[in-house]
């Protein structure tokens, strides 16, 4: 890890290893025979299933909540 000193504190970077899929096949393959579905986040794609939802397509096991955000636009 390097760090830098500056005028309003101290800027870190760093190095991680993190894993990356190269062939999603092989890993789905793995996962249908170990049963290992921890290697995946479990979320669904929102996008996917608001696409299904605008055509008329009902989702076992999905439900609709409400999210709220707030925005805040112009501050400093």
């Amino acid at each position: 890890m390097k760090a830098l000193g500056a005028a309003n504190g101290v800027v870190k970077m760093s190095v991680l290893i993190e894993p990356k899929a190269s062939d999603w096949l092989a890993i789905y393959e793995r996962i249908k025979e170990t049963g290992e579905f921890d290697l995946l986040h479990r979320r669904l794609a929102t996008l996917a299933v608001k696409e299904r939802w605008d055509a008329g397509v009902e989702l076992p096991g999905i439900i609709k909540v409400e999210v709220y955000k707030l925005t805040v636009s112009g501050a400093k």
